[in-house]
């Protein structure tokens, strides 16, 4: 039943494409049976012209309809291939545009699975060429097995018993192709399978990501190795596929040549008898030996096109069918206070707990800093607070409602993540998004201001909407810093009334992570606004630190009360105090 899934999605796309692509398949399968009627009788006026008799008004039709079969012929097949080109097109755009929504509706615990983003490269490395060569497989099997049909029913016209004979001489060769094509795709995803890890290897020693350690650690030839023997094993199986393909078209081609001088000794047996005349002889003779040529490789290939599909929609059906988050509930537009009550997390059956019955409540309108050492546990809280994870025990309410209740958990929250994402897309883009048509120069430049964040000597004439990235010579490229600040702009732009700051400053050293910090409070003004980090320099700036430590909360109060508290925060921030007084000085 997986073949018409494919064949329904192709038609269901874009019908009027699919039929007119299906029906000149069809023209295209029978006009060879009208070409053989039309040039015979075309070469046999011909012949009656040289042998003395008039060039007459039937000679002249004949020669007509020659000349407009020709054309009629080539008309088809051009417009065969711009209406293909067209499919083509709109399969690719239409199934990429399937891929990304299911991506987008996939909870985020499966998106976070290598398996699933794996399914996922499958299916998109398959997009357009596993549906589109699907249907043209199809397409170019029934053509031509239309044309061979057409053809016999000629050759019976003359002699019943060759048609018959040549008709079932087909069936082995259909099975061998069909077999053909489930052992070559079968090689072939063996082959793609190594030929990745292979160019992993070559990403490594010749990407750009891996530059410095690629030229300070000497794993060159151990890597180099590596290489090797990968592409020597992708090799092997390629070689093998290659020669047991070209084994099997040798045996398919055999196997035409014998019946194809069968077909030609008859055809000339029957024109020395009159039976059949010179014109229909030569044009038989000429369509055999072309139709025996297209099922040699033609038929070979249409086979593996469908074979192939079938196989890719295996995984195709897998990743579709991989439940969505379900997108019912109150969609929330704001939030006055937050509570976990007894929560506990981990982020599977076999891994241990990360939070441990956890009691937290943040408030509308405070400043929080969220500090703690590396693995306690800081970025897994606000994970759960996105609703990136609802397999967690205990309650998460906001204004009373469960967390899990409600559809868009995010809608009233702004993060900036520490792996945020460099949009190569203009500054208003950047820092507007979906907003960007309605974000004026005036907004963009007080968001830069508040910031510290001063772009205008590297902006073009299109000032903000001067592309970013490295795309194009003519882009601009930002340090690590102002690539984070841009983040925060996109943050602070969105106009809700929490915001997030994930330890986005990971790689800038005390000083700058404590005055980026100051920056974010300052602009999110009377948002309520939580900082999460290890360093601790900012936390004076909060109005209340949370203190996590073994998945639950151990203190909490402003920076003044934890320091008197002489507990786990002062011991923390003593052993820093070192950083920023190294820094100052």
């Amino acid at each position: 039943m997986r073949h018409k899934g494919i064949l329904r999605n192709v038609i269901k796309r874009q019908p009027g494409l699919a039929l007119g692509v299906f029906v000149l398949q069809v023209i295209l399968g029978i006009l060879p049976a009208v070409y053989v009627m039309v040039y015979a009788a075309f070469i046999d006026g011909m012949l009656q012209v040289v042998a003395g008799q008039p060039f007459d008004e039937a000679i002249v039709r004949k020669i007509l309809a020659a000349v407009f079969l020709t054309a009629f012929q080539y008309l088809c097949g051009a417009y065969n291939s711009y209406l293909s080109s067209q499919l083509q097109l709109s399969i690719e755009a239409n199934e990429k545009k399937c891929l990304m929504q299911k991506l987008f509706h996939l909870p985020f615990q499966d998106m976070e699975k290598a398996a699933t983003y794996e399914l996922a490269n499958h299916v998109k490395q398959g997009i357009p060429e596993k549906y589109y060569s699907y249907y043209t497989g199809i397409l170019g099997t029934g053509n031509l097995f239309l044309s061979v049909a057409v053809m016999m029913a000629i050759i019976m016209k003359y002699s019943l018993g060759l048609g018959v004979v040549a008709l079932f001489a087909f069936v082995p060769i259909f099975i061998i192709s069909v077999k053909g094509g489930k052992e070559d795709y079968s090689a072939l995803s063996q082959y793609m399978e190594i030929a990745r890890r292979s160019e992993s290897y070559e990403n490594i020693l010749t990407g750009e990501q891996s530059i410095f350690e690629r030229v300070t650690f000497p794993y060159f030839s151990w890597i180099l190795g590596k290489w090797q023997n990968s592409f020597d094993a992708g090799a092997k199986v390629y070689i093998n596929y290659k020669k047991s393909a070209y084994t099997r078209i040798k045996t398919m081609s055999f196997i035409i040549k014998l019946l194809l001088c069968g077909i030609v000794g008859v055809i000339l047996y029957l024109t020395s008898l009159h039976r059949i005349t010179i014109g229909i002889c030569v044009i038989l003779m000429e369509r055999v030996i072309g139709l025996a040529t297209r099922v040699t490789w033609e038929l070979y290939m249409y086979l593996y096109q469908i074979t192939s599909a079938l196989e890719y929609q295996t995984r195709y059906e897998a990743f579709y069918g991989l439940p969505e988050e379900e997108q019912t509930g109150e969609v929330l537009s704001g939030a006055e206070k937050i509570v976990f009550e007894d929560v506990s997390f981990r982020y599977n059956e076999e891994a241990p707990y990360i939070l441990r019955h956890l009691n937290l409540t943040l408030e509308k309108g405070k400043r929080y800093a969220l500090v703690g050492e590396n693995g306690a546990g800081k970025s897994t809280l606000m994970k759960l607070l996105l609703g990136f994870y609802h397999e967690y025990e205990g309650s998460i309410r906001i204004d009373g409602k469960e967390l899990r209740s409600i559809r868009d958990e995010k809608s009233f929250l702004s993060p900036v993540f520490q792996n945020f994402t460099r949009y190569q897309v203009s500054v208003r883009e950047n820092v507007g998004m979906e907003q960007a048509d309605s974000l004026t120069d005036e907004e963009i430049a007080h968001w830069m201001k508040e910031l510290d964040l001063y772009l205008e000597n590297h902006l073009g004439e299109a000032g903000y909407d001067t592309p970013m990235g490295r795309l194009e010579g003519k882009n601009i490229d930002l340090s690590g810093g102002q690539w984070q600040k841009l983040a925060i702009m996109r943050a602070l732009s969105r106009h809700t009334g929490w915001l997030i700051l994930d330890e986005p400053t990971a790689a800038l050293d005390p000083m700058a992570e404590a005055a980026l910090y100051e920056l974010f409070l300052k602009a999110m003004k009377d948002k309520t606004g939580i900082i999460i980090t290890h360093r601790l320099g900012a936390a004076r700036l909060s109005d209340e630190v949370l203190v996590l430590k073994d998945g639950v909360i151990k203190e909490k109060g402003s920076h003044q009360e934890l320091m008197d508290a002489k507990g786990l925060y002062e011991e923390m921030f003593e052993s820093q105090r070192g950083w920023y007084r190294n820094a100052e000085a």
